[in-house]
């Protein structure tokens, strides 16, 4: 009778053994998926910004109604994501 009593009582052992670990496991688990989901959070925080690389564009003089092309770069240097729900308006201004 005494060997069940040690069985007993070494079953009982592992068993909390057992739940410990797993319970250890899923608490380490849980702190990993709060740490990535917190670590995209911060990428993607922040207002956009969005910066043209000059102030004036000089398209020189030039006939009404004639078309004339200009180049510029638009980057976001903003914290969050740029985007244009229509295309963005544009003001010519005659003169300066």
């Amino acid at each position: 009778m005494q060997d069940t009593g040690n069985d007993t009582e070494q079953r009982a052992r592992s068993s909390r053994r057992s739940w410990f670990i797993l319970t250890v496991g899923i608490g380490l688990m849980v702190v990993a998926v709060a740490g990535m989901i917190l670590t995209i959070r911060a990428r993607n925080s922040g207002m956009p910004q969005a910066t043209v690389d000059r102030d004036t564009i000089d398209l020189g003089t030039h006939p009404y109604g004639e078309r004339v092309t200009a180049a510029f770069k638009l980057t976001n240097t903003g914290g969050g994501k740029l985007e244009f729900a229509a295309a963005p308006d544009v003001e010519v201004v005659e003169g300066c």
